[in-house]
């Protein structure tokens, strides 16, 4: 389901003791994250990410909800049917069409 709707992934950067940035952390906790939507956190170094969702897995729920569609090939010629079968022609003399001839 995430992958058909998309994530949003919130990031915070903390700093050592030098003012040295550290590597990025995924905010997991629900009261930091309503704590940064509500504007109460302090520092410009959290950012927020965004995956976008798949067209593949949104196709894939939908047919599993509703049913895959019917998919076919329409074989029709102006609205008809085609019914007459297809026609070889050959410009290649048979090797046999000789003996006929003579046989004849």
């Amino acid at each position: 389901m995430s992958l058909a709707v998309g994530n949003v992934l919130l990031f915070r950067v903390d700093q050592d003791e030098k003012g040295k940035e550290l590597p990025a952390v995924q905010v997991t906790s629900a009261e930091e994250i309503k704590a940064y939507i509500d504007g109460d956190t302090e520092g410009e170094c959290d950012y927020i990410t965004a995956k976008l969702p798949d067209n593949k897995a949104i196709d894939s729920l939908l047919d599993r909800t509703f049913g895959k569609p019917e998919q076919s090939i329409d074989l029709k010629s102006k609205g008809k049917r085609l019914t007459a079968a297809p026609v070889i022609v050959s410009t290649i003399k048979p090797r046999d069409a000789d003996s006929q001839d003579q046989a004849a």
